[in-house]
């Protein structure tokens, strides 16, 4: 037997996992470890009527963190490609956070254009008649249902979009589909002709209750791993729903880990809870790595506001002039956007409480010591 062919043996003796793709949060939910939950009806019963009978109705998808909302749209509108052609344009906010942003990703422009030539670009783009500008280059593209997905649109700046695919004709095969956790979203972003005009249907994914984890995890174990045991993958669910508020990316990450060595069954309980812990901050790190600077400052500064106010807690109004001292002299209201974007992302929550006759933000980190070393390793080798 060659060396190769012996190290290969012993990997295959030692390691338990047959498919990695299964264990990789990152990647789109394949048929094989799908796990279908009532709102997934509800959100194909909506796209058959429009598909079948042409009867449209805008939807909202509106769920916490590790709720699946995403990955379950894009499992969805995969499936039905399966039987009906039409084109999704999926569009996260967070890149593309105004009308115009979001038009010029649709139709490909890569020009900066005047709104009014942009928005007629994307009238003949996605519109149904079979109008011309001026460009003569421009050709009308075959006529198709069309989807709109905008993931994270609670990060959208204005509504623009919304009253056009909602008001004009052009505009009445087009189907949007907006996915937040924002709560706020409708009240506070869209003005009242939008309002009056979208009626849309809300689609509430609530958090995983503990059953529903246990199928998820099982199904994953099933078609990821040679070997595992049931009563540990329930375990992991149960700490998963009482300690991790239900994200199911941090249990499916432990089942990896707890399960990459075929020597698991004498895992102890305090082992696997250490482990979950591990997960979710590991989860968190790589989110980290992901920020801009100007966020990995602002999260830093809460921290060091935080760590030296006797309450241990950072109020805005402290907050914000600190981070104008250091170089980020923004408007408050992109202060507030970074601020709920990194909530979004799950590090950081916001209360907002009444002193002394005024509305004051307090600002809470939901950081582990170690996720703080890696924001600070970061920051310092970008040489702040």
């Amino acid at each position: 037997m060659s060396d190769i062919e012996l190290l290969k043996e012993r990997f295959h003796n030692s390691n338990n996992i047959k498919d990695d793709y299964v264990f990789n949060i990152d990647k789109d939910i394949k048929k094989e470890f799908f796990v279908k939950r009532k709102e997934v009806e509800n959100i194909q019963s909506k796209l058959l009527e429009f598909f079948e009978i042409g009867k449209r109705q805008h939807l909202l998808i509106y769920g916490g963190v590790g709720t699946g909302k995403t990955k379950l749209l894009k499992y969805i509108l995969d499936d039905a490609h399966t039987v009906y052609n039409f084109k999704v344009h999926f569009i996260n906010c967070r890149n593309y956070n105004t009308s115009y942003q979001v038009m010029k990703k649709i139709i490909g422009e890569q020009k900066k254009l005047p709104a009014d030539i942009m928005f007629q670009k994307f009238q003949l783009c996605l519109g149904k008649s079979q109008k011309r500008i001026s460009n003569p280059k421009i050709e009308k593209k075959d006529k198709e249902i069309k989807i709109i997905v905008l993931d994270e649109v609670d990060l959208l700046k204005d509504d623009t979009i919304f009253y056009n695919i909602t008001r004009d004709e052009e505009f009445s095969d087009v189907l949007l589909i907006m996915i937040t956790n924002k709560q706020y979203f409708y009240d506070n972003i869209l003005t009242n002709d939008v309002k009056s005009s979208l009626q849309y249907q809300l689609i509430v994914f609530d958090a995983y209750n503990a059953t529903e984890i246990i199928d998820i995890l099982l199904k994953r174990c099933e078609h990821g791993l040679h070997n595992y045991d049931k009563s540990v993958v329930n375990y992991i669910a149960g700490i998963n729903t009482k300690l991790h508020n239900s994200d199911v990316r941090v249990g499916i990450k432990t089942c990896e880990e707890i399960f990459r060595k075929k020597d698991f069954s004498k895992i102890s309980k305090d082992e696997l809870e250490s482990c979950m812990m591990l997960e979710r901050i590991k989860i968190k790190n790589d989110i980290i790595k992901s920020l801009t600077d100007n966020k990995l400052i602002l999260l830093l500064l809460i921290h060091d506001i935080s760590s030296s106010d006797p309450e241990r807690i950072c109020r805005s109004n402290k907050l914000y002039p600190r981070y104008k001292l250091e170089g980020y002299d923004v408007a408050k209201s992109y202060f507030f956007q970074y601020l709920n974007e990194l909530e979004k992302l799950d590090l950081l929550y916001l209360i907002q409480r009444r002193e002394k006759r005024s509305n004051v933000l307090e600002v809470h980190l939901k950081l582990e010591e170690e996720n703080i070393e890696k924001l600070k390793e970061i920051i310092k080798a970008k040489g702040y």
